[in-house]
């Protein structure tokens, strides 16, 4: 990631140097190979800054791209999940017709309440009245 930032710099130098030393090689004047030179360098230097902000681009496109595919992938996981709870609601409902045995009824009252809560069972209700009490 450092070099992409040094990317327009590290291209005008090097394009800038290659310019230099063919046209001294060819003979020209020192004041063509300076003008040679300097244009390179302005013209490679804007290359460079154009490549570095594509890189960068192409860098953040495909980090969107994977938070885009990890969101998509986490939106899935939870549908199929409130779709398994759905079916595990509907699958717990008892819709059966014909006989009324205490049997089944009771068949998935174990199932009907949380580990927590348990119903309390009362078998035997004594109501005593309070003008029994206050005469005895």
């Amino acid at each position: 990631m450092d070099y992409t930032h040094k990317l327009p710099f590290i291209i005008g130098a090097s394009v800038t140097i290659i310019v230099g030393i063919l046209s001294y090689k060819s003979g020209y004047e020192l004041k063509t190979i300076c003008t040679r030179m300097s244009l390179s360098m302005v013209l490679s230097f804007l290359a460079g800054t154009y490549l570095r902000s594509f890189i960068e681009r192409m860098q953040q496109e495909v980090k969107q791209k994977k938070e885009l595919d990890t969101i998509k992938e986490n939106q899935e996981i939870i549908s199929e999940a409130s779709k398994k709870n759905v079916q595990v609601k509907k699958s717990k409902i008892d819709l059966t017709a014909g006989e009324d045995t205490s049997e089944n009824m009771h068949i998935g009252e174990e199932n009907l309440y949380d580990e927590e809560f348990e119903p309390l069972k009362v078998t035997n209700v004594t109501i005593k009245d309070r003008d029994q009490k206050s005469q005895s």
